[in-house]
């Protein structure tokens, strides 16, 4: 018989951890196994290193997203100080979620975006009819559709670009089908679907 068990760890609002397992609350000491699978991942050598790299996320699928992207930004920041190459490659970063508020490591994204010209990042509310009439600044309303692919993909070097997507299965789904569509080949991209 196999078991699967939903395992989250959380801040409260005193900023104490709070973990569960299986809806069980877990305390310092107690035992849990962990399995992690997939080949999902960014290790930053060969044509990973070189190539441009567009990210796109929705909602709580930015976790690995986040890892990727800061995993990049580290290696041409080494490799700057290294003096190995100048820093050419770009990293593109679109992440959707329904309200402003939803959005994990904005700030940290932001920081990323003005401290390093090759890592943008672009923040789509999908649930327009929160907001009044007005965009609120710095986002953009809509879901990331064909269009906002293929404008952000001229930026980058298609020859030799990986595109990772994780997000919702359907958000998913479609965006890989767009990626297709705009001609970026299917070994170029990698999609996590976990969930």
């Amino acid at each position: 018989m196999q078991w699967q068990v939903w395992t989250s760890l959380r801040l409260d609002q005193d900023h104490d951890l709070v973990a569960s397992v299986d809806d069980r609350p877990c305390h310092i000491g107690s035992k849990v196994s962990v399995r992690c699978g997939g080949d999902f991942f960014y290790d930053g050598s060969g044509q990973d290193c070189s190539g441009d790299l567009l990210l796109v996320a929705g909602g709580v699928g930015i976790t690995p997203i986040a890892s990727i992207a800061r995993h990049a930004v580290d290696l041409q920041e080494k490799l700057k100080k290294q003096n190995k190459r100048s820093s050419s490659k770009k990293v593109v970063l679109l992440y959707s979620a329904v309200e402003t508020g939803e959005f994990l490591f904005e700030n940290h994204f932001r920081s990323l975006s003005v401290k390093n010209s090759y890592f943008q990042v672009f923040f789509y509310i999908t649930g327009q009819e929160r907001y009044s009439t007005s965009v609120p600044q710095g986002y953009q309303f809509g879901r990331i559709n064909s269009h906002v692919l293929h404008e952000k993909i001229q930026s980058l070097d298609r020859r030799r670009l990986l595109c990772y997507v994780c997000g919702p299965p359907p958000m998913s789904e479609s965006v890989c089908k767009m990626l297709e569509h705009t001609g970026i080949d299917e070994s170029q991209i990698l999609y996590e679907k976990w969930w």
